[in-house]
């Protein structure tokens, strides 16, 4: 924790931790599971947040989902498409037959 000074007030925030690295594993092996259930499944960050990953399990920020997906990219398990209006869209990498682990 760390303080902020406010006037004579002192407000306490909780310090972000940095992005754990087995945290973005998880996440990329959650994301994979998915779309093993789902290979023709395909949408933007929000959507993978809202309606792939389980919300009770992960209190999920949009840079977390993002360094995920970013691997999963690197990796060739996922591609991007960028649709008209450029809203950005991921799904299952042709050719991608690797197991939905992330690991």
């Amino acid at each position: 924790m760390y303080c902020l000074a406010k006037g004579s007030q002192f407000l306490r925030e909780k310090q972000v931790p940095e992005n754990n690295d087995s945290e973005i594993v998880a996440l990329a092996g959650e994301i994979n599971r998915y779309l093993d259930k789902h290979p023709d499944a395909a949408d933007s960050l929000e959507g993978i947040i809202k309606w792939w990953l389980l919300r009770e399990r992960y209190e999920l920020t949009r840079d977390r989902v993002e360094k995920a997906i970013e691997r999963l990219v690197e990796d060739g398990e996922i591609e991007q498409s960028i649709l008209t209006g450029g809203r950005v869209i991921y799904m299952k990498a042709k050719g991608s037959d690797k197991g939905g682990s992330g690991e």
